[in-house]
């Protein structure tokens, strides 16, 4: 969905107006921190069969937007590509695999706890996971309603500038009716489901500190 793109993306507009127009928010500081890491993908068991996802690298982007000492906001933007695999138990259904590139939008909380240059966290955030597959034909994008929540440290070398490490677990809501098509013949899958789904990961970025 689009719309919820566009969402985030003013969310994070709103936020950084707010820094530099109000002077409660004009004390804020901000950590910008790119990293890079591995997702582990889980599978989902439905009544027709199972499907299973490759874990795979992922890159992203965390913004905090410390309003306090050690608490905050949260935006999050992750992304991975990956293969998922379908495995019938039976007849009737085509066992077939397809790669899709599976994103996270979130916004959320931080809390932080001070202790000179090291700065251990926890952080929880909601938002959209998106699920795009890369070669199938016929089907549009798979949106869930998402949360993650994680653990971390941020190691400040300098005032400004540090490395964050973090593990996150990421969860999907709801899967429900998964409907992939392959080839220009018109073969399909479809199957029917309710299954939450869980996610996690591991990684490591930069972090810049800007502002206060």
């Amino acid at each position: 969905m689009k719309k919820l793109t566009q969402t985030f993306i003013k969310l994070v507009v709103v936020v950084l107006f707010l820094t530099s127009a109000n002077n409660s928010f004009s004390q804020a500081t901000i950590d910008l921190s790119p990293f890079y890491g591995w997702q582990m993908n889980g599978r989902i068991k439905f009544y027709e069969g199972e499907l299973k996802t490759d874990d795979n690298p992922l890159f992203g982007v965390t913004m905090d937007v410390l309003l306090a000492p050690g608490m905050g906001l949260r935006f999050l933007y992750s992304r991975t590509e990956t293969t998922s695999y379908f495995k019938s138990y039976g007849s009737g259904f085509i066992d077939n695999s397809y790669n899709i590139v599976n994103e996270y939008y979130q916004i959320g909380s931080i809390k932080s706890i001070v202790n000179g240059n090291i700065e251990p966290f926890g952080a929880f955030t909601l938002g959209a996971a998106r699920f795009h597959p890369l070669d199938a034909v016929q089907t549009d994008d798979v949106w869930r309603f998402s949360i993650t929540a994680g653990l971390g440290v941020k190691i400040f070398f300098t005032e400004k500038i540090g490395l964050k490490l973090q593990g996150d677990f990421m969860m999907p809501m709801y899967f429900q009716g998964v409907g992939f098509y392959f080839g220009g013949g018109g073969s399909g899958l479809t199957v029917n489901g309710s299954v939450p789904l869980l996610q996690g990961n591991f990684n490591a970025g930069l972090v810049f500190r800007l502002g206060q």
